[in-house]
């Protein structure tokens, strides 16, 4: 009988009738074996431009982030300015109604000085006209006194 030749540690029984089934078993599984490892290589490139595709969209919304980001500060550093002018400005309107409530006081007592000095003035007018009044009547009588000397003085000249 025949014996099995060994080949890469296995036994193989060639016969003349398993002769061609074995080397056509050996073509195909390495032909298989390719065909998977290209399929395999393939998934991977695949996999591979996924990837790169997805970095790109991740790094371009980042950098997009980023200047959003950029944005915002810039908008925040408008807003604190504002802020800081809002803040000056209500101080200063707070000084302001503080002056405000002061001359609303002084007009208050300035209008009551006024009315006192009016009833004063009223009050001056009316004892002006006394006087004027009792001016003319004393007028009146220096009047006729004069009268009555000038009278008198002639009747005992005469």
């Amino acid at each position: 009988m025949h014996e099995p030749e060994v080949v890469d540690g296995e036994a193989e029984d060639q016969t003349a009738d398993n002769f061609y089934d074995t080397d056509e078993t050996k073509l195909t599984q390495p032909d298989t074996k390719i065909k998977r490892l290209e399929s395999q290589k393939l998934d991977l490139s695949n996999e591979n431009n996924d990837l790169k595709e997805r970095i790109m969209k991740v790094t371009m919304e980042f950098d997009r982030l980023r200047n959003k980001e950029a944005e915002m500060k810039l908008e925040m550093d408008r807003w604190d300015e504002d802020k800081r002018i809002l803040e000056s400005v209500t101080a200063r309107s707070a000084i302001l109604e503080t002056e405000v409530a002061k001359l609303q006081h002084d007009l208050i007592t300035s209008m009551s000085e006024v009315k006192e000095a009016n009833k004063e003035l009223i009050q001056l007018k009316g004892e002006l006209e006394e006087k004027r009044l009792l001016i003319k009547r004393l007028d009146r009588e220096i009047t006729e006194l004069k009268k009555i000397k000038l009278k008198g003085g002639r009747g005992r000249g005469s």
